[in-house]
């Protein structure tokens, strides 16, 4: 079966319920799902098992599954004996409160990871599929096709050979990225009451002028590659766009589960032509086979687990809903509010409704290596009529371990969307996904995925979203033709109390030489980013 492409984000990104006017991300409280941070979700502790990541157990018994952003019992403060534990740091942590029984699902179910590496045919295969011409090339771990600038158009493919094996991304001469349907990435950041992001997905420049083609004619356009990914079977969704350009998002299912922020996105101009793409290559790999929670008890693990902030294994799923790409008439963009709380004092959080669960696979991370865990995924009513995803590791917490030791009560902020705590976001050209930051060195804070950017010379400005009370700095991976940049949260205070609340910040990196026209991308997902 073959791999399917991903996050992320973000991603996003990622079971979210369609509209066709509207495109409302929200970022719910819990670690975001593609990045890493401080968790409080944590394995049992007790003696006598098998501590081995990836090795394999008895046949009855599987190996302990290490996931980076994990709190131990010892971090957390809990005797390691009633399984997850709470970091400290969040005094008024969200609950979710199921509306009506909610399913049972299997009695185990596997995990899944990214292959080993990529054979240059496959990658041939998806060049020609795209249009790019040109033979794969190996640069710095990973493969490139069209850089060369001798492929019409301007077309390139890049796929991860290494840590990300078999992401891929791929552009056509100047299209921009479309950030649409990215939700704000941090973790634990919850929407203030009322709203919390944009409505609509308006027209960026660089998108064209005129109506998107439809939706079934995307699709059609999008088909000749799904064949190649071997992802015909996969669920497409093509409600999203902005200006003349249309996303068509490519859902599939591992193993009969659908892998909820691991799918493919393709954004298709007015012509039907496929200008950008990114997801994965290759077969994945099935791994051990964990005993698994009901989605009754893995929404009280969630709830155990308190704070977003503090926790590694809720996420939020990066998946964009469907409208049609303007503005309404009349109405203003509603943004996060962005007035810092009153030092010392906290609302308490009001609990949210959970309609509904499905079982499915989420994009967790081992020492910065994506495995795709069996998971329940919730949706939840949030005010104004929205509705969000809530992802948490179904694995009984027994046959759970920490990867790398997060920080009790960090409250880290995602880079990806999406995740933090179990979930470094994608290293360049993963794709976004669900999004999701790179994974860094260990104990590192994840990267913040970037909206939009400024360039004034030297000094370019970037904006993304970020917690009220944290810090920001950014670094730029500079070479001829791109500046690769990476926004990460300071270090923190773990003692301070702050409220989980997004807000639009940005943040200034000086490069060692001017701008130029080189392309400015996201480290988060290896995609350009649009200049404001």
């Amino acid at each position: 079966m073959g791999a399917p492409p991903g996050p992320q984000g973000p991603g996003g990104e990622r079971a979210v319920r369609q509209r066709r006017h509207r495109l409302s991300v929200i970022t719910v409280a819990t670690a975001v799902l593609v990045a890493g941070g401080g968790g409080a979700w944590w394995a049992s502790t007790a003696g006598g098992e098998r501590s081995a990541g990836t090795g394999s157990g008895s046949a009855s018994e599987p190996p302990r599954l290490a996931l980076d952003g994990l709190v131990s019992a010892e971090q957390s403060g809990e005797d390691g004996r009633e399984g997850p534990g709470i970091a400290p740091g969040e005094p008024h942590p969200q609950v979710y409160r199921a509306n009506g029984e909610l399913p049972g699902g299997p009695d185990a179910a596997a995990v899944y990871r990214n292959p080993a590496s990529v054979e240059r045919g496959s990658v041939s295969a998806l060049a020609g599929a795209l249009g790019v011409n040109g033979k794969p090339e190996k640069k710095a771990g990973r493969w490139v096709v069209g850089e060369d600038e001798k492929s019409p158009g301007g077309t390139a493919l890049t796929v991860n050979d290494d840590r990300m094996a078999g992401n891929w991304t791929y552009r056509s001469g100047d299209w921009p990225a479309m950030r649409c349907g990215k939700p704000p990435v941090s973790a634990g950041l919850v929407p203030p009451e009322g709203g919390g992001a944009p409505d609509s997905c308006s027209a960026m420049p660089g998108s064209g002028e005129g109506d998107p083609i439809s939706e079934d004619k995307a699709k059609s356009a999008v088909r000749p590659v799904l064949k190649t990914l071997e992802l015909e079977g996969a669920e497409l969704d093509a409600g999203v766009t902005a200006g003349a350009l249309r996303m068509v998002t490519a859902t599939p299912k591992v193993g009969g589960m659908k892998a909820q922020d691991w799918n493919s996105t393709f954004t298709v101009n007015k012509d039907g032509k496929v200008v950008r793409g990114h997801g994965n290559l290759g077969e994945l790999r099935k791994g051990a086979s964990y005993p698994v929670m009901s989605a009754e008890k893995t929404l009280k693990h969630l709830n155990k687990q308190g704070s977003a902030g503090s926790g590694a294994g809720a996420s939020t799923v990066r998946e964009p809903w469907a409208h049609d790409g303007k503005a309404e008439p009349g109405k203003k963009t509603a943004k996060p509010e962005s007035t810092e709380p009153e030092p010392g004092k906290v609302r308490p959080r009001k609990a949210l409704k959970v309609t509904g669960a499905e079982f499915g696979l989420v994009t967790r991370y081992t020492v910065g290596k994506p495995v795709l865990v069996p998971s329940w995924i919730y949706e939840v009513r949030l005010d104004g009529g929205h509705t969000a995803s809530v992802a948490h590791p179904a694995v009984e917490p027994r046959y759970l371990k920490p990867a790398r030791p997060a920080q009790p009560g960090s409250g880290g902020a995602p880079g990806s969307g999406s995740g933090s705590g179990s979930a470094p976001e994608p290293g360049p050209d993963s794709g976004p996904g669900a999004g999701s930051g790179q994974a860094g060195e260990p104990g590192s804070p994840p990267a913040q995925a970037v909206n939009s950017y400024e360039a004034d010379g030297r000094k370019v400005k970037l904006t993304f979203w970020g917690g009220v009370c944290s810090g920001y700095e950014a670094v730029a991976e500079e070479s001829g033709k791109t500046v690769k940049v990476t926004v990460r949260q300071k270090e923190k205070d773990s003692k301070k109390v702050c409220v989980k609340m997004a807000k639009l910040q940005s943040v200034e990196v000086e490069l060692d030489k001017a701008l130029g026209d080189r392309e400015v991308v996201d480290a988060t997902d290896g995609e350009g980013l649009p200049r404001k």
